[in-house]
């Protein structure tokens, strides 16, 4: 999986966030480390290396200065559509991998796990 995304210079964690970002700009830093369902440490870690690489920036927020959005910058933008494509690749290698129902029954397990724990 993490060959999908070395052309990007990223790891399939980096790049899932990345595409989060892209998704829906100017999340606040601790709305997108619950809508991945991790600790607010590890989106930090992720949010400071994709900084580095030059995918998002963090902007005060209009509503708290305190608190930080987080948008792509044009070269997430760029690579937008290719990152979604190498996303679809892995997902494919997985069906294929342990099978389409097997996935989906997954994919729903693990979606009810994290809504009961809500």
């Amino acid at each position: 999986m993490a060959d999908a995304f070395a052309p990007f210079g990223l790891t399939p964690p980096q790049a899932f966030m990345l595409r989060t970002v892209l998704d829906k700009p100017g999340l606040l830093q601790r709305e997108i480390a619950e809508s991945m369902a991790i600790s607010r440490p590890t989106a930090t870690r992720a949010l400071d290396a994709l900084a580095a690489k030059g995918f998002i920036q963090r902007v005060s927020s209009k509503h708290d200065g305190r608190e930080q959005t987080v948008q792509p910058t044009d070269a997430a933008v760029e690579i937008h559509a290719a990152l979604n494509e190498a996303s679809g690749v892995v997902t494919t290698r997985i069906k294929n991998t342990i099978g389409q129902d097997d996935f989906t029954d997954t994919v729903t397990k693990v979606r009810g796990v994290r809504s009961a724990l809500k």
